[in-house]
């Protein structure tokens, strides 16, 4: 049996830690599907945060203007690109319904807004 020695004057690197990064096959760290998962939460929270500050006339700062900015217009977006048949989230209609001024008078927004409101729960005994 052969015994390896450790040639250089550094300590052997300990195990890796968990973390929210795996290797993919090509051994190029990748983020995990848990960490994709809790950044999706995470920016789920920070854009109801700044969505709240300013609904409620809270001051608005360039980090809200921005974070809300980005987030429309990546709606946006995804309602360009399927405009016959995407369906808004709660937080996506939320959002684009504060914003609805900016996007008035094209016929995308109301079809946007009539999916959404068609794709939810109908109360019981409504008709």
């Amino acid at each position: 049996m052969a015994i390896l020695h450790h040639s250089s004057n550094f300590p052997p690197s300990p195990p890796p830690q968990s973390s929210n990064l795996t290797l993919s096959s090509s051994h190029k760290a990748i983020p995990s599907p848990k960490a994709h998962s809790n950044a999706i939460m995470t920016q789920n929270s920070s854009i109801a945060y700044h969505l709240e500050k300013a609904r409620n006339g809270d001051e608005i700062g360039s980090e809200t203007i921005t974070v809300l900015d980005n987030y429309v217009a990546e709606v946006w977006r995804k309602i360009v690109a399927q405009p016959d048949s995407y369906i808004l989230t709660k937080q996506e209609f939320a959002v684009f319904n504060y914003y609805q001024a900016r996007f008035s008078g094209d016929p995308r927004t109301a079809a946007a807004k009539a999916r959404y409101w068609n794709s939810q729960p109908r109360p019981i005994g409504s008709s």
